[in-house]
């Protein structure tokens, strides 16, 4: 995920990964080989750029997936920063606001990913 250049937005290779997945989860229910080449087709399509995406079902599962991996990562530095502070107290060592800096890009980014 990226916050620069704006807007805040996930990487291609995220992206891509992301409608492989919903593409084959979505496909267990699929009845026939046929079927499932088609979704793959769809899905491939995509990557070579002949279509904006492989359905609105597949762009809403990729963008929730994206929220839930941007929850996860805001809670994660939430407690990095928040362990990184307790270690400041205790030991003191000024390096420590380094650290702290980048579980804060971590929140920064995932909340800005958040909002798009």
């Amino acid at each position: 995920m990226h916050c620069s250049p704006l807007p805040a937005h996930a990487s291609f290779r995220l992206i891509t990964a992301l409608r492989l997945y919903h593409c084959l989860s979505t496909g267990v229910g699929l009845q026939s080989e046929e079927e499932m080449a088609a979704a793959s087709r769809r899905w491939r399509d995509t990557i070579l750029g002949y279509e904006d995406e492989v359905s609105e079902e597949n762009e809403r599962a990729c963008k929730e997936s994206i929220r839930e991996i941007c929850e996860v990562v805001i809670k994660r530095a939430e407690r990095g920063i928040k362990a990184v502070k307790e270690e400041m107290r205790t030991e003191g060592k000024e390096w420590f606001q380094s650290v702290e800096m980048l579980w804060l890009e971590e929140v920064t980014v995932g909340k800005a990913m958040m909002l798009t």
